[in-house]
């Protein structure tokens, strides 16, 4: 049965390589595959269907993930040759949209194969065109908090930088969509001059920023830390506006249909240069090199259309899907972005985050009814982790010892296995500490400054990480891990150590299958090959 099973994984890779898109020179299959994507989204929006935008945020990112494939079997497969489409083909079109849906069902396969080939999941053979892959309900429950996690952190990003800036915002609005103009083949034209760009660039900083603050200090080689988060900012309000001019020539010039060329923007590289350097404050040369930073590259290991959005498709035309700036995660592109880049200079930087950690939970839990003792060593013992920190109510006599880790989100599958190392790692140290703490009451109180030592039953040791949920596989009720968001909100609510510890230890924090969401079987169809997964939906 197994070699069946990788049978039909080896036939549906061979099934891309005979889709006809791939007869296509790359730069014209690119631009089929980014209208067909952006036309997706469009379509998605205007059927009522999610009902608002924070639902469609969760909803685009597996066609984002489909996209993310089918642009790295293109690039390694089809001819590099470049070149501007001037007409759209209808059959062309509907060419890229059915390699699109295929490059999602594609993803399943690929998720399903790689959990299946780790060990976390099954795989049935129905018969020789069906594999059905069952992933754990408890790791289901982890895949749900993660993107209800991303959705809220951006709803409160987005609503808090929209609050503050609603009169530059709802300006450039108006600015915009009193230059719109259409014509009798189905295309736009509108200007973006008179857009007041200093007024604007704030609100497209809060939004990249978001909650972790790449240090301003930090210099990566040529550019500033202000420089790229600038750049991802007009970048942003860049494809707003785009989205805001097509809404404008649909909803109220009664455009009858989507102007299809005008879904993604093609610009020469001189001319994207002027209009981020206008809309981002940077010098003309530092938005070059932003640019050619963000250009996709095949040549790169793991190509991702999602941080590198600008494709090349002539020696001088750059095309951008702007669906995949303005649903993006912003903070996270950017941090991937200087991982990826300048992965010298992250690594000697990144414990600036740990740091942030501490700093938040120290301004939280000072503000209640907890002493806080943070980055602590115990005297003379080599091989003893640091403290993170530890939380204490002398009144209760409790305390709460905290493994603190921050990691970037894993964006598919197989990093999922190197934030499991983190996991490992982290339950490793928080070991060594409650070993330590529960032989030596007295010592510990001593190094804490308390006035009497807490009783080994009142100590509880947990592990807290940083934008990454954990997974159901490595999770230990004795030494429990939680994201520190839910963590945060644990601390707010008031409760005592000891309940804290007890709701994370029964993960009372995980979504509930059939209230906050329902598990379906997806069936994803790859020519005559049937991948069934596990999937939720609200």
């Amino acid at each position: 049965m197994e070699e069946t099973i990788r049978q039909v994984e080896k036939e549906v890779d061979d099934l891309f390589l005979s889709h006809d898109l791939m007869c296509l020179p790359f730069a014209a299959a690119c631009q089929y595959l980014l209208i067909a994507f952006e036309y997706q989204n469009w379509a998605s929006m205007f059927s009522g269907q999610p009902e608002t935008f924070f639902e469609h945020l969760a909803l685009i990112q597996k066609p984002k993930q489909g996209l993310t494939h089918a642009m790295n079997w293109l690039s390694t497969k089809t001819d590099m040759r470049q070149g501007l489409v001037e007409k759209i083909h209808d059959g062309a079109l509907k060419g890229a949209a059915d390699f699109l849906d295929m490059a999602e069902s594609y993803h399943a396969a690929v998720t399903g194969y790689t959990m299946w080939s780790r060990g976390w999941a099954t795989a049935e053979l129905l018969d020789e065109f069906s594999v059905k892959f069952r992933h754990d309900a408890e790791e289901v429950r982890y895949d749900v908090l993660d993107v209800m996690l991303y959705v809220d952190n951006t709803k409160n990003q987005l609503g808090k930088a929209f609050k503050k800036h609603t009169d530059a915002f709802k300006k450039a609005i108006g600015t915009i969509n009193s230059t719109v103009t259409t014509d009798t083949k189905y295309t736009i034209s509108y200007t973006t001059n008179g857009i007041d760009w200093a007024g604007m660039l704030p609100y497209g900083i809060e939004m990249v920023r978001g909650q972790l603050l790449p240090p301003d200090r930090w210099n990566f080689s040529d550019l500033t830390t202000d420089d790229l988060v600038s750049f991802w900012a007009a970048l942003c309000l860049v494809a707003m506006f785009n989205f805001v001019a097509l809404h404008h020539a649909i909803t109220e010039l009664s455009l009858k249909k989507l102007p299809l060329a005008n879904t993604i923007m093609v610009r020469t590289r001189n001319n994207w240069a002027k209009l981020l350097s206008r809309s981002s404050g940077l010098s003309k040369e530092a938005v070059f090199k932003c640019i050619d930073y963000h250009t996709y590259c095949s040549h790169h290991r793991k190509p991702d259309i999602v941080l590198t959005p600008f494709v090349r498709i002539t020696e001088n035309n750059l095309a951008l899907a702007p669906t995949l700036i303005t649903t993006s995660n912003l903070p996270r592109n950017l941090l991937k972005h200087l991982a990826k880049n300048y992965k010298e200079e992250f690594d000697k930087n990144s414990e600036v985050f740990a740091d942030e950690m501490v700093e938040d939970l120290e301004k939280l839990v000072n503000t209640g009814q907890f002493k806080i003792v943070t980055k602590k060593k115990i005297p003379d013992q080599h091989g003893l982790p640091d403290i993170d920190a530890c939380l204490i109510d002398e009144i209760n006599c409790e305390m709460m010892v905290c493994e603190l880790k921050w990691t970037l989100p894993p964006a598919d599958p197989s990093e999922i296995v190197d934030k499991m190392e983190i996991e490992k790692n982290a339950l490793r140290q928080i070991k060594l500490l409650h070993a330590y703490f529960t032989e030596n009451e007295q010592a510990v109180a001593s190094v804490m400054g308390l006035t009497q030592a807490i009783p080994k039953e009142r100590m509880f040791f947990i592990i807290v990480v940083r934008d990454f949920v954990g997974t159901a596989r490595n999770f230990n009720s004795a030494y429990p891990q939680v994201h520190y968001q839910i963590f945060d909100q644990l601390l707010r609510e008031g409760l005592t150590l000891s309940k804290i510890k007890e709701r994370i230890s029964k993960r009372v924090f995980l979504p509930k299958e059939g209230i906050d969401y329902k598990t379906i079987e997806e069936k994803h169809v790859i020519g005559k090959y049937n991948i069934y997964w596990t999937g939720w939906t609200k």
